[in-house]
């Protein structure tokens, strides 16, 4: 009796050891989740998972979404690890608004927020009364109004705000009509306006290369570089640190020029 119990000790005791020894194997999958829109900002996550695959051995998976409102969501819900779509502008905002613990872990590039047109080549062509289509979302709005101040056209109560809607124009000698879309339905509205103002993820989706074809560009001053965003309670999670430094990588950085043809600024 005695050397059974003996031996299912020892059986238990290994057991418990090869637990202990496999959790802290260096070589076990580490995989977890990335969100992101898309587009080529999709595709250019893909090639940070493939560096980080092949450099660190992080396994990653990339979730992609449609819109700007759920990837927050699905991080804050668990659903995925980490998102790299937003600025910090738009996530202060949305931190404000809801009271959410995220936190930013990492800066990724400024992808220029452009005007484009099918009707004129120059933003000073703009006629009286033309309309203008911006984005609806508070953040990316404001961004756009700012870059129609920068180029004359308006002048805004507060320069500095990053909250900005077109009831704060206080100056628009040209009368200029501006609506709110939803950003992916911007491009679409060029047949309609006169100059649509488009972030360059969906600029680049439809076929524009920010750099030749906007009439108005940001440029390496922008305040609304991209970033990676994590949870309060995963933001020292030491993968994150690998992903971000295959972000940064020379390839990824080759891979963004390419997809964005050129546009693309680095942001750290």
């Amino acid at each position: 009796m005695m050397l059974y119990k003996t031996i299912r000790i020892m059986i238990i005791s290994l057991m418990m050891l090869a637990v202990l020894w496999s959790c802290q194997r260096t070589d076990m999958p580490k995989h977890f989740r990335i969100g992101a829109i898309a587009g080529p900002e999709a595709e250019l996550i893909q090639t940070v998972i493939q560096v980080a695959k092949s450099k660190f051995n992080l396994d990653c998976e990339l979730v992609i979404f449609q819109d700007y409102n759920t990837p927050n969501r699905f991080l804050i819900e668990g659903e995925i690890d980490l998102n790299a779509y937003q600025h910090e502008p738009y996530l202060q905002q949305v931190i404000q608004a809801k009271n959410i613990p995220l936190v930013v872990v990492g800066k990724t590039f400024i992808y220029p927020m452009g005007a484009y047109s099918k009707k004129i080549k120059h933003i000073h062509e703009l006629n009286m009364l033309d309309t203008i289509s911006i984005p609806n979302d508070p953040s990316n709005g404001s961004r756009a109004l700012k870059l129609l101040e920068k180029s004359g056209l308006i002048r805004l109560k507060d320069p500095l705000s990053y909250t900005s809607t077109p009831m704060d124009i206080i100056e628009n000698k040209k009368n200029l009509k501006i609506i709110t879309l939803d950003a992916a339905q911007l491009p679409r509205s060029l047949s309609d306006v006169a100059v649509s103002v488009i972030t360059s993820t969906f600029a680049a989706s439809y076929g524009y290369i920010p750099s030749q074809d906007a009439i108005l560009l940001e440029n390496k001053e922008s305040p609304y570089v991209n970033i990676v965003v994590a949870r309060q309670d995963n933001h020292t999670d030491e993968r994150i640190e690998k992903f971000m430094q295959a972000f940064h990588d020379e390839i990824v950085i080759e891979k963004a020029q390419q997809l964005f043809k050129g546009s693309v600024i680095q942001g750290w």
